[in-house]
């Protein structure tokens, strides 16, 4: 406590240290799978045939950890709330989504936004943010200002700002696009093998934007407001390397691109705006991929480049998924448990 440091350093009395501890866990617990039995296998089987849809968050839940995903999908172990004494990330990310898109809804359909995003001033930002706050906060578009006080109040600085220097700006600077739609939700089937049956499931997603490119390409794009993981080492790491490798954020945004891809006919983009780095003259929010030591990663500029690989990947694991004989396991590497809900359950710390 505050009070025996103080005695310690301020008291001059002679203070003797005994520590005390009980070793309650000496051998590395075993490790703990789940086999798939009838109920399971029934519960897998309602996203076989599009019955149900599969969202990427719950694939990439997967890749991640199968434990975490039997626990959340399967077993539907419900996460109590808890009581934050600070904004969490989540709150944040949706006043910021909300804003973008309530500053983008009259540039959809535009052959070129450039004059629109022009006329965006400061008071069309915090109109925005404000409301924003008001919806995700407050549960209505008008509330009382006075009640934007300390953290929150920080937060809407933050927010504005992101929209004026980095989002807007980076748009301005790169205008040759005309927004589709924004928040918009698509499915597409897609179709693999566990020991030579055919299954298909539907995939469905959420893209915060999508726009047109020159040339007919359609490019997807996922707002970020955490840290900036653009660069991954290939696929194999990406859907079985070290936890710091498999990015939900990359595999979420190329499931994003293959849905948009067979659903539209037409080549796409994955694009990641990775908000804190937009102020950045140099950057570039396409995924790059590694090509082995000593050579520069490689920008995807289509989704086409990559399809095969990683359609084959996603094949893969979805075969994992759905095969009777493969339980669930839980995450080779221990860093993969440090902010899981479900640790405790599991009895492992990262």
């Amino acid at each position: 406590s505050r009070y025996i440091r103080q005695l310690e350093y301020e008291s001059g009395m002679p203070i003797t240290k005994l520590k005390v501890g009980v070793d309650i866990n000496l051998t590395q617990g075993s490790s703990i799978e789940m086999a798939k039995d009838c109920q399971t296998m029934e519960l897998l089987g309602e996203y076989l045939g599009g019955k149900k849809r599969l969202s990427p968050t719950a694939f990439s839940t997967y890749v991640q950890c199968p434990m975490r995903f039997f626990c959340k999908y399967m077993a539907k172990i419900r996460v109590e709330d808890e009581l934050e004494e600070g904004m969490d990330d989540k709150t944040f990310g949706n006043i910021f989504h909300r804003a973008a898109e309530l500053l983008y809804m009259g540039a959809v359909g535009e052959a070129n936004p450039q004059g629109l995003l022009e006329r965006i001033d400061e008071g069309r930002i915090v109109e925005c943010v404000d409301r924003a706050i008001g919806e995700v906060c407050f549960n209505s578009a008008e509330f009382d200002h006075a009640k934007l006080l300390g953290e929150l109040n920080i937060v809407r600085q933050i927010v504005i700002r992101y929209l004026r220097d980095n989002l807007i700006a980076y748009d301005k600077e790169h205008p040759n696009f005309s927004v589709v739609a924004l928040e918009d939700v698509f499915d597409a089937p897609f179709e693999f093998e566990v020991d030579g049956v055919p299954h298909s499931v539907l995939f469905e997603g959420r893209a915060d934007r999508v726009d047109s490119l020159d040339g007919g390409l359609c490019r997807i794009i996922d707002y970020k407001t955490g840290g900036c993981h653009l660069t991954f080492s290939g696929f194999e790491r990406l859907f079985y390397g070290r936890d710091a490798e498999r990015v939900s954020n990359t595999i979420n945004t190329l499931i994003y691109a293959m849905i948009a891809r067979r659903r539209r006919g037409i080549d796409v983009q994955p694009a990641l705006y990775y908000l804190r780095e937009m102020y950045d003259s140099h950057y570039s929010p396409l995924l790059r991929i590694g090509q082995g030591a000593g050579k520069r990663a490689v920008n995807i500029e289509r989704y086409s480049e990559i399809a095969d690989e990683f359609e084959s990947y996603l094949s893969k694991v979805l075969a994992e998924i759905f095969d009777p004989k493969i339980p669930f396991r839980q995450a080779k590497d221990p860093l993969a448990c440090t902010y899981c809900d479900y640790a405790a359950i599991c009895g492992k710390k990262g």
